[in-house]
């Protein structure tokens, strides 16, 4: 008899964590076929535009060295302001700067939610032939964007969370898309999966010091930064956000790797 709970318990065990990666690999391909489609759907989206300030270096040379070279170069400058914004962020952590990184996080997602929503359904209408005034979209993405805000830093259902979290890194993968040349992308992923292991692996790697950090202190990850596969508790303001974590149960996934993917697909 007692073999057999043991059984059944690793039975549950296992169904369990077979869920919960289920519900965490589901959104992964939804955000891939999302962007999938999108790149079929408006074109502008599958062509390079110009270069972005942190990839400067042109891809239209003739030498197939000066080309290697140039986006090795533009992935240098990528991962550099990732690392240098990664470290940031566990420097403000570190000194208890919390209102200092919820001001970055919401200013940054509204901004998503808004800015890049706006240059988002302008390309989007404007494939589709979609006759549109520039007050209803306006007013659309105002409340689109403050609804947005209110499910991801105050109170909302999970799934509604889930579905902005979503969003957020298809538009974000979109634009990497729009604008990283062919080859920088290339490398740009490439370097972006050593950077990962390093900062995951490594004693000292700034993602490993903020997982410990936060243990440690009994916090939570910013909403902004993870994808949740569970019911989360629901913060009371946004300070709470940073609350404990101890008792909460599944999986979760860096809104990065989501739009990694997203990135991945395409190319």
């Amino acid at each position: 008899s007692k073999q057999k709970n043991n059984i059944l318990e690793e039975q549950n065990r296992l169904k369990y964590g077979a869920f919960h990666v289920i519900n965490i690999c589901t959104p992964v391909c939804i955000t891939m076929v999302l962007i999938v489609l999108v790149l079929k759907t408006v074109p502008s989206y599958s062509s390079t535009s110009m270069n972005l300030l942190y990839t400067p270096f042109s891809e239209n040379v003739s030498s197939t060295m000066r080309r290697t070279t140039n986006s090795l170069l533009n992935a240098s400058i990528f991962i550099s302001i990732i690392i240098f914004t990664t470290s940031a962020l566990l420097l403000l952590y570190s000194f208890n700067c919390y209102r200092f990184i919820i001001c970055w996080l919401t200013f940054t997602t509204f901004m998503v939610l808004t800015f890049f929503t706006v240059t988002f359904a302008s390309e989007t209408f404007l494939s589709l032939n979609f006759p549109i005034d520039s007050l209803t979209v306006s007013m659309c993405i105002w409340n689109f964007g403050i609804m947005g805000m209110i499910a991801i830093y105050w109170k909302a259902a999970l799934k509604i969370q889930q579905i902005y979290l979503i969003y957020i890194s298809v538009l974000m993968a979109l634009t990497f898309v729009k604008h990283l040349p062919e080859w920088t992308g290339w490398f740009v992923l490439i370097v972006l999966v050593v950077w990962d292991i390093l900062a995951v692996l490594a004693p000292n790697g700034p993602l490993r010091l903020f997982v410990e950090t936060a243990k440690q202190r009994n916090d939570s990850v910013p909403p902004a930064l993870i994808y949740a596969s569970f019911v989360d508790t629901i913060a009371e303001d946004l300070q709470e956000s940073f609350q404990s974590d101890k008792n909460r149960k599944g999986i979760k996934l860096g809104l990065g790797d989501f739009i990694f993917y997203g990135v991945f697909v395409d190319l």
